[in-house]
């Protein structure tokens, strides 16, 4: 009977050790897919806010096109949103400074304002954003479970380089 325990007791802990593997694999794999996430959405907003792309959207507006404006405006909206998702609130923030710029380069068209004193403010912006996020990517690399951890921790050093470049900008 002692051995029948013993045997079954192996069993289960052989189990529960294999079970427990693949919880883990499983987990691994989905924190490493929401990585992925997070470093698509900054890397689109790199390629969005590189200054050759930003002189193209205002120079289309300046002849009457709005189609480019309209597509980096929705592609701006995407990176937001993928950026909300991380939870981290200096991320948050950031997505919405950008959806902010987008707005403001549709303002140029209307007249109202100082047309090359608004956009060299607006251009202002998009580089020192296009330098964070550049920087961000730089320091995270190619590992898919480093962004995560460090997008999705609002306390990890990429985060912390986030708030302070913000609050150069912003005021919370």
């Amino acid at each position: 009977m002692k051995i029948n325990k013993v045997v079954i007791l192996s069993i289960l802990l052989i189990a529960s050790l294999a079970v427990n593997y693949f919880l883990y694999k499983e987990n691994s794999s989905f924190k490493a897919g929401h990585g992925a996430e997070y470093q698509l959405a900054v890397r689109s907003a790199i390629h969005e806010l590189d200054e050759d792309s930003f002189n193209i959207i205002v120079e289309e507006l300046k002849t009457g096109n709005q189609r480019p404006y309209e597509r980096w405006k929705k592609d701006i909206g995407f990176i937001n949103s993928n950026l909300r998702k991380s939870g981290n609130i200096h991320f948050n923030l950031l997505g919405d400074q950008l959806n902010h710029i987008s707005y403001q380069v549709g303002e140029l068209t209307d007249g109202n304002n100082d047309l090359e004193k608004e956009e060299e403010l607006i251009r202002e912006q998009v580089l020192f954003f296009y330098g964070v996020l550049s920087e961000v990517e730089e320091d995270l690399e190619e590992d898919l479970m480093r962004w995560y951890r460090e997008i999705s921790n609002d306390n990890s050093n990429t985060s912390k380089y986030v708030e302070e470049q913000l609050k150069t900008v912003i005021n919370y």
